[in-house]
């Protein structure tokens, strides 16, 4: 059943224990802390089987009982996995529910289990959490908080949820409390359900698909219970207020809930840093922290090897990476969001006018930060524009780098940032819709690049998006560097030059070119002599060292 059973059988033999292939849905940064793969042949101590009879809670029709009842098994393992079955049984509903580390749990983590839901309506499989030790007496339901990770039932098979409870939230149903993704083979496969909990942020997940974010919104236990242990749950009901709510149909009956897998991660201890200054966690495997920066200054990312790694991303606009892999900084000096985004790999950077404000565009001298909003677009560049698939989204405007007073740049990649055949984007004041540059109005943008045009309204293309010239063609890995000048505020041009990304190198406002020791690589990468074979970059020029 599991993964790496295969791997097991060829080598059993030559290796004494088998490591765990743990999935790529695991958050950055998260270890294993507690998991039963159901490999043996009964449960473990760690788990407790619940004992209530019918309508004990949500007018549920099942009896919750202790593993069997008349020699007829509602749980069980074997072949690999955990098996919850309700059954009818002498004219009566029989189930299982069952807690792992019931008076212990965790607080914060990633859990994560594998599971084939059920056929057949009246079936309300879960997986699900609630506070341990709780006084129901003094700490009610729903003010206590529960944690629904996977919930599905019967009579809408594939229709999968997650949902947040608590005396603010509670069964509203909003986009802010609960969260459906549609998984067609979820009655006939294994789909890995998820939640990872923070003391900022609930995070639930299909099959690695986000589909509910609950923030702590600072306001207290109303809205925020999740600052306590919470163990994990697993059960599998029969009718009740939802599951019964289109009958139910006793013909599916026995029904089998299928775990391959429960898993609870902690994550590792961090002291990841950017100049000094502690990157704080945010939740799905993002680390950020407001720094001030300055122009020509060096910094180091510290913590992690990734962040000095070839395969870590950086946006060449704002930074050069030196041979020692600290960070040069090319932008003007200011206050900026710097996010280490482990999903991607990738350094993300916002201007910001304060702690919390973005920084927005000062029509009055071409100060401030221009943003560029596009389709599937994000802050920072890993990816950028890829088309208009995944329409365009606001809350990820891309920061364009001010090298200098009213001078902004961008530099895509064909194929990377930039797709080949469906160029649209468009430039703003600010991190949203607000302050167009169009082709005329109080933002005027224009251009002369033979290659990029700007929408007028009337030539095809909306008015300030960039689109690809007729007649033209980009080839992937091609890059392009996008520059604004906005020292003339009511006349912004739009220059477009074909470069190498080694270019932006050369103009690295501390850098001079009597540095004769001083040779980069065209990875951007500084160096000094004497130099393995290869191309470089020194003093301006190309050299190629045979």
């Amino acid at each position: 059943m599991k993964r790496y059973l295969i791997a097991f059988a060829v080598m059993v033999l030559s290796l004494p224990a088998v490591a765990v292939d743990y999935d790529d849905f695991v958050p950055y940064r998260y270890i294993l802390n507690w998991n039963d793969e159901f490999d043996g042949l009964s449960l473990g101590a760690d788990w407790t089987h619940e004992v209530q009879p019918s309508g004990w809670v949500n007018n549920e029709l099942q009896n919750y009982v202790n593993g069997s009842y008349n020699g007829q098994r509602v749980t069980e393992v074997s072949d690999g996995t955990l098996k919850i079955t309700a059954r009818k049984i002498d004219g009566k509903i029989y189930s299982g529910r069952l807690y792992a580390k019931v008076s212990q749990g965790w607080k914060y983590g990633y859990f994560e289990a594998r599971i084939k839901l059920p056929k057949g309506r009246g079936t309300w499989p879960a997986f699900w959490m609630m506070p341990c030790n709780n006084n129901f007496s003094t700490n009610p339901w729903p003010h206590c908080g529960e944690i629904d990770i996977m919930e599905e039932v019967g009579y809408s098979p594939g229709n999968v949820s997650a949902t947040v409870h608590c005396t603010k939230y509670n069964n509203g149903n909003t986009s802010i409390e609960h969260g459906t993704k549609y998984v067609s083979t979820a009655e006939s496969d294994f789909h890995i359900y998820g939640c990872e909990w923070t003391e900022n942020v609930l995070n639930f997940y299909v099959d690695g698909d986000l589909i509910l974010s609950y923030k702590n919104d600072g306001e207290g236990k109303d809205s925020w219970p999740f600052d306590v242990p919470f163990y994990p749950i697993l059960n599998l009901a029969w009718g009740g207020s939802w599951g019964g709510a289109q009958g139910v149909d006793e013909s599916a009956l026995p029904a089998t809930m299928e775990v391959d897998y429960m898993r609870v991660y902690k994550m590792r201890g961090t002291n990841l840093s950017f100049g000094g200054k502690k990157l704080d966690y945010e939740g799905n495997s993002t680390f950020s922290q407001v720094l001030d920066l300055v122009q020509g200054r060096t910094y180091l990312a510290y913590g992690d090897t990734a962040l000095n790694s070839d395969n870590w991303y950086y946006d060449t606009d704002f930074f050069v990476r030196e041979s020692d892999g600290k960070y040069t900084f090319r932008g003007v000096s200011g206050k900026y969001r710097l996010t280490a985004d482990f999903n991607d790999f990738a350094f993300k950077l916002q201007a910001l006018d304060d702690e919390a404000a973005t920084l927005t565009y000062n029509t009055t001298d071409g100060s401030g930060a221009i943003w560029v909003i596009g389709a599937n677009s994000s802050i920072g560049k890993r990816y950028f524009v890829q088309g208009n698939d995944g329409g365009w989204s606001v809350d990820r405007a891309l920061c364009m780098a001010q090298t200098s007073q009213g001078i902004y740049k961008m530099t895509l990649t064909v194929g990377e940032q930039l797709n080949k055949d469906r160029v649209n984007f468009k430039f703003f004041h600010q991190a949203g819709w607000g302050g167009e540059f169009t082709s005329n109005g109080t933002s005027k943008i224009t251009t002369d690049s033979k290659v990029f045009g700007i929408g007028t309204g009337t030539n095809g293309y909306d008015n300030g998006n960039i689109f690809l010239r007729a007649g033209n063609t980009l080839n992937n890995g091609d890059s392009y560097r996008f520059t604004i000048d906005a020292t003339t505020p009511a006349n912004v041009k739009l220059s477009v030059e074909k470069v190498d990304l080694i270019n932006a190198i050369e103009k690295i406002p501390y850098r001079t070119s009597d540095e004769d020791d001083v040779y980069y690589t065209i990875e951007g990468l500084r160096v000094n002599a004497p130099l393995r074979p290869g191309i470089y970059i020194h003093s301006g020029k190309k050299i190629v060292v045979k």
